[in-house]
């Protein structure tokens, strides 16, 4: 096989890449057209060259089948239409992304009158329709899974931390409703601005509130956290600074998973099953990647599930069969299936103690 990754994005808008499986396959099979669309200039060009690397990664591990592989950028929705032509012009049926729903919504319209197939990772569920498939992750729904699991056992009070938006008072009060309906106790929720000082303040705040109910409850309380990598690092360090990850369970969705330099105890939802394909290790080697987050498990599997899906000169008409089939797929991130173009997905609760990481409680 030609080793394509240590050539990745030697050009920044578009290259091709071939790959081909290995064996006696036979060399006469037509190749398959595969597009990964992900932004590579712009604010987000470092996040969307990772992406394609793992998605890259997870079409070359479960390779089954000739596969040409083009990678175009989108940091816009200028561009990606630009690229969509392209795309188009190469008769390639399968793309795989964008990332952001904004961009993947700007060229619907020219995949559904060209019959091509989008798989985005943005977690939209409007954008599921017709031929375009929504494979990005769902919080609200990784939260709910992680109150139930708390709710479930000793942990019963609850407090929220969380930054200062619309989005998330409705999330909020959602939790809140979630908690009272379990029978448990919404202690307290505390907004903060987006600063260090601010989220420092705030810590401040839910310190003694957590050492007054020690001395009351049972259980340890929950504090639950959720916000962009940043900010967590912030916050994780601020929490750390009151040893509130000890005297509290610091608990969130699986984006909480974040490369920290400090040992700290987290609960999170997601899956641990990357182990299993060595992810972590060929991360480090090939992509000097240390620390997966899930959206990279996640860009690993739309790449991995889609090699193994096309097969050997699958058509594209099978190839949609197979994502739109009732069995669940095993996938670094998990086990998901589609219902109505939408991954839906089951997420065991996980417990990282500094870089040791165990499942507590597997999906159901």
């Amino acid at each position: 096989m030609v080793n394509i990754r240590q050539k990745l994005f030697s050009c920044i808008i578009l290259f091709s890449i071939f790959l081909s499986g290995c064996g006696d396959m036979n060399k006469t099979q037509p190749k398959i057209d595969v597009a990964i669309l992900m932004p590579l200039t712009g604010a987000n060009a470092e996040q969307g060259k990772r992406l394609a690397s793992l998605i890259q990664l997870g079409l070359e591990d479960a390779l089954q089948g000739h596969v040409k592989l083009m990678i175009y950028d989108c940091a816009t929705e200028e561009i990606a239409n630009t690229m969509m032509d392209k795309i188009i012009a190469k008769k390639t049926k399968i793309v795989l992304g964008p990332l952001y729903s904004n961009v993947t919504s700007s060229i619907i319209a020219k995949a559904e009158k060209n019959n091509i197939t989008i798989i985005t990772l943005s977690n939209n569920p409007i954008l599921a329709a017709n031929n375009t498939y929504v494979f990005g992750h769902a919080p609200m729904r990784q939260t709910e899974r992680l109150m139930d699991y708390f709710l479930s056992k000793e942990s019963k009070d609850f407090i929220l931390l969380l930054p200062k938006t619309r989005n998330s008072e409705i999330v909020g009060k959602l939790i809140q409703d979630i908690v009272v309906r379990g029978g448990g106790n919404p202690v307290h929720i505390e907004y903060y601005t987006d600063s260090t000082e601010e989220i420092a303040k705030a810590v401040e705040k839910i310190s003694p509130i957590v050492e007054k109910m020690n001395e009351s409850s049972e259980g340890k309380p929950v504090i639950y956290i959720a916000d962009d990598s940043k900010a967590l690092e912030v916050i994780l360090t601020s929490l750390k600074a009151h040893d509130l990850d000890n005297k509290a369970i610091i608990a969130g969705d699986s984006r909480i998973d974040i490369s920290y330099s400090w040992p700290i105890k987290l609960v999170y939802t997601g899956s641990l099953n990357h182990k299993n394909y060595n992810l972590n290790i060929k991360a480090k080697e090939i992509l000097n990647v240390s620390h997966l987050t899930f959206m990279d498990l996640l860009a690993y599997d739309v790449g991995r599930m889609t090699s193994q899906y096309i097969g050997y000169g699958l058509d594209h008409e099978l190839f949609l069969t197979r994502l739109n089939s009732p069995d669940t797929y095993l996938g670094a991130s998990g086990i998901l299936k589609f219902e109505d173009n939408i991954a839906k997905r089951k997420y065991d609760i996980i417990e990282r103690d500094g870089e040791h990481y165990v499942t507590i409680d597997k999906a159901r």
